[in-house]
């Protein structure tokens, strides 16, 4: 029995520190991602940034108005419509970043859960091993 107990013990143990590594792991994870998502806006707002200054050259220069409005009115709407471009980026970006820590700690759960059912089992093959004192006989 001692040998069992040692073992479910040691399979316990492993659980709860898989369990706690897969959480670090996560948290690093989404720490990347929102790294990721940050170096993306700052990319997304240097390539806006030339699109809009090109659009506004060549609509100046061409007396364009685009839209049925004046040429303000263009750019404005396209600014608009990059300003959507980069809320959702950052949106989507911080969303992934909580679906990643929600997954290490949906993880770290399931470990502690499987932790405690060996520590449950160990309890369950003592009581049967020692029989929790009673005599059959009686």
């Amino acid at each position: 029995m001692g040998a069992a107990a040692i073992g479910l013990g040691l399979q316990a143990y492993s659980a709860v520190k898989a369990g706690s590594g897969a959480k670090k792991q996560a948290r690093k994870s989404a720490r990347l991602e929102r790294l990721l998502t940050s170096e993306e806006i700052r990319r997304m707002e240097k390539e806006q940034a030339q699109v809009l200054g090109t659009a506004r050259a060549q609509t100046f220069a061409s007396g364009f108005t685009g839209y049925g409005a004046s040429s303000e009115a263009y750019l404005a709407e396209l600014q608009k419509e990059q300003g959507a471009q980069k809320a959702f980026t950052q949106m989507a970006g911080a969303s992934r970043a909580k679906v990643i820590e929600r997954e290490g700690s949906s993880l770290a759960r399931s470990y502690n859960i499987n932790a405690l059912s060996s520590i449950i089992q160990g309890f369950g093959k003592a009581g049967t091993s020692f029989n929790w004192g009673l005599d059959e006989t009686t």
